[in-house]
């Protein structure tokens, strides 16, 4: 059973002759362990496709709550939240590892781009008013390799932009762009003084920010959500982004979730298995 969101006091022990530790996000329980909760505290639990909400005061048996979960439905929304996004490595989809992806799993290019990405050749969403693209090199390239033609196409591979960047990352803002909801885009960057040092062209389309804030209402209806903690809820946030294709909206919120709430060990979690999924990290 898996620890997925804590608010106020609880601890847990680990069998009935351990002492007492802190009960926090990320912690795995067996049979044995019993969680004890304080006046107002409150536990979400992920078990075999289902999460529970436990609310202090009392004392819980993980072995009962394992044994209740056995009779409910499975929840398809709960498992792909824990099991596909967060417990998972790169087994899913957007391993990283297949012919054409953009990550380390292909090994044609020499310049890795982190954001905006994707796992393949389709576009990712995006709406924000300043982009950062990022990228960075792999480790074969030369240090002295850093700095490079950032190039921004538009439809019939047209240019819009064009800069030379010293160093791994480029704000630029929409509006200079002159970005048009529903046209698909598409960026890489290479070497200044290496032309066989580049990146894939990487694609996206320009989306209404509506759509992104209907995604990110249907989220927060679910009782779940509202039920869980503020780290918890801006993982889901990440994660229902990330499943409609706004990779770099969710790669955004991964990369809050780890700064934000440097103690929770979910977020980092999340954060690193993101990079798995998405082939960006050595093997």
């Amino acid at each position: 059973m898996l620890v997925f969101s804590v608010m106020g006091k609880s601890k847990y022990m680990e069998n009935s002759s351990s002492k007492s530790k802190r009960l926090k996000a990320n912690t795995k329980l067996f049979p044995e362990a019993t969680i004890k909760l304080k006046k107002k505290s409150k536990v979400n639990l992920y078990y075999n496709g289902e999460y529970q909400i436990l609310e202090g005061p009392g004392n819980f048996s993980i072995d009962n709550l394992m044994k209740e979960t056995e009779s409910r439905i499975k929840d398809s929304f709960a498992k792909m939240m824990a099991e596909d996004y967060l417990m998972a490595s790169t087994d899913g989809k957007g391993s990283g590892k297949k012919k054409g992806s953009i990550g380390f799993g292909n090994e044609k290019y020499l310049i890795l781009p982190i954001a905006p990405a994707a796992d393949d050749k389709e576009p990712v969403k995006l709406n924000d008013a300043d982009i950062k693209f990022e990228w960075k090199n792999r480790e074969e390239v030369a240090p002295s390799n850093n700095t490079f033609q950032l190039m921004i196409t538009g439809p019939g591979d047209k240019e819009v932009y064009q800069t030379e960047v010293k160093g791994f990352s480029h704000t630029v803002s929409a509006s200079t762009l002159g970005l048009s909801i529903g046209l698909t885009y598409g960026w890489r960057v290479k070497s200044v003084t290496n032309d066989t040092i580049m990146s894939p062209k990487v694609l996206f389309e320009y989306v209404a920010p509506a759509d992104q804030a209907e995604i990110l209402a249907e989220i927060q209806r679910r009782p779940i959500y509202r039920a869980s903690s503020p780290a918890a809820q801006l993982f889901f946030q990440a994660v229902y982004l990330e499943e409609e294709d706004y990779h770099y909206a969710a790669y955004q919120l991964y990369l809050l979730g780890r700064k934000k709430y440097k103690k929770d060990d979910m977020l980092e979690q999340a954060y690193q298995r993101y990079l798995q999924r998405h082939g960006l990290m050595p093997e």
